[in-house]
């Protein structure tokens, strides 16, 4: 059966606020990154889908994650059809509200699907070719939510040590658009709220 994950409207030139308080950030401790040498772990009997609707497309250890938007997708409402095999090759499917994925508790799957829709809709970041979110998904299971804020700092801080300071910097500023486009987005939520309840909209 598809899950449906319920948003609100969306106003991507909106000013906001940070309500950073009020998204939720999972307490993880550091990722070890040591499960990306593991070459005893198999590629999961999968093939990327290159039909014309399709976003995105990724095939690894971890799982498959195929995207293309659902027919209910509006511009406003950008609504993604999730599909794939898990890291134990179990079949998935999840219909996502865009808007309403949190960076601090997503799956690989929902963080590809974004990044994804960002780059279709020119707010990615240049030279960024998924980064981290690449590797997210190569290391975990891509149905299986996490913390990819942690996951993507974690990283940066590797990468700082090693003074690559292009892919800090690449990184950084794709990790700032994924939670500027959640924070956004739950703003024009809490104010589509407090104007429902006040009889204005």
């Amino acid at each position: 059966m598809i899950n449906s994950i319920r948003m609100n409207h969306h106003n991507p030139f909106h000013s906001f606020t940070n309500h950073s308080d009020r998204i939720q950030k999972p307490q993880t401790n550091s990722y070890d990154f040591s499960i990306f040498g593991d070459t005893q772990k198999q590629m999961v009997d999968d093939e990327c889908y290159t039909g014309e609707d399709r976003i995105a497309s990724h095939v690894s250890i971890s799982g498959s994650v195929h995207v293309k938007y659902d027919e209910s997708s509006t511009e406003e409402d950008p609504v993604v059809y999730i599909w794939g095999k898990d890291s134990n090759g179990k079949p998935y499917e999840s219909k996502v509200h865009l808007n309403d994925i949190n960076p601090y508790y997503a799956t690989p799957a929902e963080m590809i699907a974004l990044s994804a829709h960002l780059g279709k809709i020119g707010e990615n970041i240049p030279g960024s070719n998924m980064n981290t979110i690449g590797l997210l998904a190569c290391g975990f299971d891509v149905n299986t939510k996490t913390n990819c804020v942690k996951f993507a700092e974690t990283y940066i801080e590797m990468q700082k040590v090693c003074h690559n300071t292009s892919e800090v910097n690449v990184c950084q500023l794709q990790l700032e658009r994924f939670i500027f486009f959640y924070q956004q987005n739950q703003q024009n939520d809490f104010w589509l709220q407090d104007n429902e309840k006040n009889g204005a909209v």
